[in-house]
């Protein structure tokens, strides 16, 4: 059975301004978009690994093409997102070159992952406010 997260689709926004939608469709997969900050306009989708740690609370992690390693602590309960990036220097010096849907930029975004500076990596580790969650019904959405 899955666990708690999967159907489930978060707003959420971090001190710094930056904000993401974030759709947990399985345990296997998650799909977002980047609203605000400096990768706003990226729309993707990552395979992952995730669990629930205890009720309500579940670790989600994931590697990008563009190189980006992802681990979240999503708390229901405290209504948090707790987040490590660790962003290769190509992409956080250069934002605007991840911007756009995944698709259509996946050979371009894998080759520069293969010849852009990796290193040294930018990590940012913040706490984010979730203020809104939904939950996938049969394909409907309900506000939770």
């Amino acid at each position: 059975m899955p666990h708690g997260l999967v159907g489930k689709r978060i707003k959420y926004r971090y001190a710094n301004g930056w904000e993401y939608q974030v759709y947990y469709e399985s345990e296997q997969k998650v799909s977002y978009e980047v609203i605000s900050g400096p990768f706003a306009g990226r729309r993707a989708y990552q395979v992952t690994c995730s669990r629930e740690v205890a009720p309500n609370i579940f670790m989600v992690g994931w590697y990008e093409e563009t190189g980006t390693v992802v681990v979240q602590t999503v708390n229901l309960n405290a209504m948090e997102v707790t987040g490590f990036v660790a962003f290769p220097r190509w992409v956080f010096d250069n934002p605007a070159l991840t911007h756009g849907n995944k698709d259509d930029d996946l050979p371009r975004l894998m080759h520069m992952r293969e010849t852009m500076p990796d290193a040294p990596r930018e990590i940012v580790f913040e706490v984010a406010r979730i203020f809104s969650v939904e939950t996938s019904i049969g394909g409907e959405h309900e506000k939770v």
